[in-house]
């Protein structure tokens, strides 16, 4: 599954960083954002720090990461599904899609658009 989180820069060597992700830690690479700094806020995919955010977008996205992770199974039911899209539409202010991936188990992704 892809999905880019927020992440807080908490060590930094050059291009290598260390960020937190909700009290885990993991190493990443700020080569795509050079402009990234010690206490920044990043989105990481795939070992990448792909964009600064703010701590408000970061707080903003966790919150809804963890309300999508709470509510996972509802997106079989379709009305659930379409509720929670329309909910997070109305907080982004913006139009988002959600797309649904089966694998090893069912997950969802919304990306704003």
């Amino acid at each position: 599954m892809c999905v880019a989180v927020p992440a807080l820069i908490v060590k930094l060597n050059g291009i290598d960083a260390e960020v937190d992700i909700e009290g885990v830690r993991r190493k990443t690479s700020i080569y795509l954002t050079p402009e990234a700094k010690l206490g920044d806020y990043v989105l990481m995919h795939a070992g990448f720090a792909i964009r600064v955010i703010d701590l408000q977008e970061a707080k903003e996205t966790i919150a809804l990461l963890k309300e999508i992770n709470a509510t996972v199974n509802d997106f079989r039911d379709s009305e659930l599904a379409l509720a929670l899209v329309e909910k997070i539409k109305r907080r982004a202010q913006g139009p988002a899609r959600l797309m649904e991936f089966c694998g090893s188990h069912t997950a969802a992704i919304l990306k704003f658009v």
